[in-house]
């Protein structure tokens, strides 16, 4: 989260905008399987199995998966940092997916080590609040350290206005 390696200030992500309990759940829930299923299928097929063999032969079907040249290995890797706001988080990961497609020869496993980033990373930000500004997901944080107990009596009382009621 170093400043100078960020795109711009990230934009807050409110998953406060139904007043309802099943559609909060549902709304994170979407969004955990999002990035770790179906961005890491679609961008693992864009960026190791399309870029890096185009730049090798435009006619990239002729060249096999995980076909390492320094030229696309390092091109693809920085394209793909900067797809995300996080640019040197992004280039570092792309290193890696792309050493991973080396070693292994299989894009599945690529695209599962994506998914599981993914996926931690989305546990993190829901956990912690980290990764986004602001009150909305600072309640995340009291909302994951709550016992479930607390959950269901409505114990936890987070005294940030502007929460729905049904999380107090």
């Amino acid at each position: 989260d170093m400043k100078f390696a960020t795109l711009k200030e990230p934009e807050p992500y409110n998953p406060f905008i139904f007043n309802d309990s099943f559609l909060f759940y549902l709304i994170i829930s979407f969004r955990l399987f999002g990035a770790s299923v179906v961005v890491p299928v679609f961008e693992e097929l864009f960026w190791r199995s399309f870029v890096l063999r185009y730049i090798i032969n435009p006619k990239f079907g002729d060249v096999p998966v995980g076909k390492f040249t320094w030229i696309s290995f390092v091109i693809a890797s920085i394209f793909f940092g900067f797809e995300h706001n996080l640019w040197l988080a992004g280039i570092m990961a792309g290193v890696s997916y792309s050493l991973i497609l080396y070693f292994t020869r299989s894009l599945f496993i690529a695209m599962f080590s994506h998914g599981i980033t993914n996926l931690l990373l989305g546990i993190y930000v829901v956990k912690t609040g980290n990764g986004s500004s602001g009150k909305e997901m600072s309640f995340l944080r009291v909302w994951c350290n709550a016992t479930p107990s607390n959950i269901l009596s409505r114990t936890i009382t987070p005294s940030f206005e502007g929460i729905p009621d049904f999380v107090q």
